[in-house]
């Protein structure tokens, strides 16, 4: 019968290691969040020029009712 013993390891991580992976998260962090804040933006935008010709059409509207 051939019994194969199972090893534990145990990965240990270096300071320097540990604080690249910190830095990589901050910066990936950051990074999704600046991509978040640049989409809500570019949606505020988005919104802002589709209510002005919405507003324009009305006004259209209104002065074409005047006649």
């Amino acid at each position: 019968m051939f019994y194969e013993e199972e090893l534990e390891t145990e990965v240990v991580e270096t300071e320097s290691e540990a604080k690249e992976r910190e830095k990589n998260t901050h910066r990936l962090r950051r990074e999704s969040f600046k991509r978040d804040k640049d989409k809500q933006l570019e949606d505020r935008f988005e919104r802002k020029k589709n209510k002005s010709k919405k507003s324009n059409k009305s006004q259209w509207f209104d002065e074409e009712d005047d006649y």
